[in-house]
């Protein structure tokens, strides 16, 4: 499969807080940010990662990419949205790569199973992302804090990523965008009327977003080494 990998860690972390970027955050001894990196590297369809950062961030990120030899792992600043970091992900990517694996620096617990499958649900439709069937039952507010109703929870899946694309299919919906904000890559593709597979990912594909994550990723961290 001739694919790349786009890894996301462009923003800043508001929600996360703190001085340093929430990428940069030290899980387990090493980077966030690094175990997305480490499992795209050694994962054989990868031709090559492009690493997108926050412009203040370039140094951290090369020096981090550094650690990585004998696959390119290209380095470039992201922009003020996600849509803008995922275009600037793709400008980068070689000539003549088919296939773009995009994934969130913030999901540390990727593994190749499920890395392994949302390949293969692209392969087969075209493009597909990694997501979990709600199983809780869900709720709607009505901007006050109170319920509304609530909502059938049968067909509502929560998104992952990675998410799997065509590059030239991915790059139509980039510019057929234009400034219309999205929240994950494949609502672009959901404009465009294309189909999009969902692959069942793991509950521990988590994403770090508070600090009150980290003992969590942590604790998982500690019992797969065992």
């Amino acid at each position: 499969m001739n694919a790349w990998a786009i890894v996301v860690a462009g923003g800043i972390g508001n929600r996360f807080g703190g001085k340093i970027h929430k990428p940069y955050v030290l899980i387990g001894g090493r980077p966030l940010l690094w175990y997305s990196l480490r499992t795209f590297f050694q994962h054989s369809s990868m031709g090559g990662i492009v690493l997108v950062v926050h412009q203040t961030d370039m140094n951290r990120g090369i020096a981090l990419a550094r650690l990585f030899t004998g696959k390119p792992i290209l380095v470039v600043p992201g922009g003020a949205r996600r849509q803008d970091s995922v275009r600037a992900g793709v400008d980068a990517l070689p000539f003549g790569v088919e296939w773009v694996a995009i994934h969130d620096a913030a999901r540390p617990l990727l593994t190749p199973k499920f890395l392994n499958a949302v390949l293969a649900g692209a392969r087969a439709r075209g493009s597909a992302i990694l997501a979990l069937p709600v199983l809780d039952t869900a709720k709607r507010e009505n901007g006050r804090g109170h319920i509304l109703k609530t909502v059938p929870r049968q067909g509502l899946w929560l998104a992952q990523t990675p998410q799997v694309f065509r590059v030239a299919r991915l790059k139509e919906a980039l510019h057929r965008a234009g400034r219309r904000d999205v929240t994950d890559d494949a609502m672009l593709m959901e404009r465009m009327k294309q189909p999009v597979k969902l692959v069942p990912g793991s509950p521990w594909n988590i994403k770090v977003t508070t600090k009150e994550d980290i003992p969590i990723v942590e604790g998982l961290l500690k019992r797969w080494k065992k």
